[in-house]
């Protein structure tokens, strides 16, 4: 949590509406795993596994795109300054 809470501090810092949308709905997915979870271990509930199992689904398949995204644009970035010196 402390992480999801982190990165959406960043991107909102960086105010790029994308990141923002990205961290903010992977925080929302991890408190639903935590949440989730925490109800799990307190009750063993089928649909508390099964919550914690979604928010943690949603969470990794979010935070993929995220790194997905920021991969490309590392590369572009990298493109644009090969053409630059290589003009």
């Amino acid at each position: 949590m402390v992480l999801a809470i982190g990165l959406f501090v960043r991107s909102a810092a960086s105010r790029n509406r994308l990141w923002v949308a990205l961290s903010a709905l992977g925080l929302a997915f991890s408190a639903l795993a935590w949440a989730m979870g925490d109800k799990y271990v307190a009750t063993l509930s089928k649909a508390s596994l099964t919550g914690m199992g979604l928010g943690w689904l949603g969470a990794i398949v979010t935070y993929g795109a995220g790194w997905l995204l920021g991969r490309r644009a590392v590369r572009a970035q990298g493109r644009d300054a090969d053409e630059l010196r290589h003009g």
